[in-house]
């Protein structure tokens, strides 16, 4: 076994499982770390150099499948909806126009057993707009202007740099702080593990 690739793998898999686990607020960095290199003793890859064959990539997706896994695991057993900045993006486009909110796309991991399809929308479309009103000027300005005046900021550009981070200071404050709690995603009637199976596999 070479002690060099054995290194060069090992730091993949820690940069991987890091980037992997920004999108994912309930999983840890750590675990999806482990995960990868049992995988990589698994299929003896230590032997294999990391830079060709497009390994990278295949890890990065070996690293969402294990993200995944737990989150499905995680929503199961949780009644308090991890929010992902994704799912903060898409939530958003409704955010600024009240008429809208029922018809907000609601996240396929989201959805409660018991409510509505709009029902789920404007709930979560409310712990939204708790979220915006918890946030810094700075950070309510930038997704006031994209979501309410429809100013896309040019990418690379300090304003989406700004706006990326109110997002993902959004999806901290909703999984890391108290917020009111109603019936609907926020507090979520869990599902029967053979229904949240479903779900989130045919999404």
């Amino acid at each position: 076994m070479s002690d060099d690739f054995t290194s060069e793998w090992m730091e993949l898999a820690r940069r991987v499982a890091r980037f992997t686990a920004v999108d994912f607020p309930d999983i840890e960095a750590d675990d999806i770390e482990g995960k990868l290199l049992v995988f990589l003793a698994e299929k003896k890859l230590f032997d294999r150099d990391p830079s060709s064959d497009g390994f990278a990539y295949a890890l990065n997706r070996k690293a969402h499948y294990f993200a995944w896994q737990e989150r499905k695991e995680h929503l199961q057993i949780s009644p308090q909806y991890a929010y992902r900045t994704r799912d903060i993006s898409m939530l958003l486009e409704n955010l600024f126009d009240y008429t809208r909110w029922p018809d907000a796309q609601v996240p396929e991991d989201a959805k409660s057993f018991e409510n509505s399809l709009a029902t789920d929308g404007i709930e979560m479309t409310s712990d939204m707009s708790w979220a915006y009103s918890h946030l810094p000027e700075n950070y309510r300005r930038a997704i006031f202007c994209r979501y309410a005046l429809r100013v896309i900021p040019a990418r690379g550009s300090s304003e989406a740099k700004t706006l990326n981070r109110a997002k993902a200071r959004m999806a901290e404050v909703l999984n890391t702080h108290f917020r009111p709690q109603h019936a609907g995603p926020g507090a979520r009637t869990v599902v029967s593990n053979a229904q949240a199976r479903y779900r989130l596999d045919a999404g």
